[in-house]
């Protein structure tokens, strides 16, 4: 089952360095995600790289908050994947069950994807190093949601 937190996204156009429901780019997807799924602010970069093009600035950013967050082996829900395109970590989404992800696909906007996908060979998952909380509460949430719809 997929939690429909994950459906609320899936509208949202692409907008280079875009930050809102309005459009977005793919950290603003994952930052719009953990501010409204879990509370939680991320840094913005806002002023930090001029297009997602910019794929020198973005490494920029990446080594700059990584230290946020820690490497885990057994993604979970609002985890994020971190894609390495060309060997740079560039790209980013949101993991919505460990088969499928969240991202911005460009001009197509959000898309869900499964984990098995060409593109998700070269990728590491995260959790935000203050989010296992958030997160914990979150998916007990979900849990006690299906137990009480008698889906389980």
């Amino acid at each position: 089952i997929i939690d429909c937190w994950s459906n609320r996204y899936l509208r949202i156009p692409f907008e280079d360095c875009g930050r809102s429901f309005d459009g977005a780019d793919c950290w603003g997807l994952l930052r719009l995600v953990y501010r409204d799924e879990l509370g939680i602010d991320l840094t913005d970069y806002f002023d930090d790289y001029e297009s997602c093009n910019d794929c020198d600035s973005i490494v920029e950013c990446f080594d700059r908050e990584v230290g946020s967050w820690m490497e885990v082996s057994d993604p979970q829900a609002f985890d994020a994947v971190l894609i390495r395109i060309r060997n740079q970590p560039v790209h980013v989404g949101v993991v919505v069950t460990p088969q499928t992800f969240l991202h911005m696909l460009g001009s197509r906007g959000v898309s869900m994807e499964k984990s098995t996908r060409r593109l998700m060979m070269n990728r590491t998952f995260y959790r935000h190093r203050s989010a296992a909380s958030s997160i914990q509460a979150r998916l007990g949430s979900v849990t006690e949601k299906i137990s009480s719809s008698n889906l389980i």
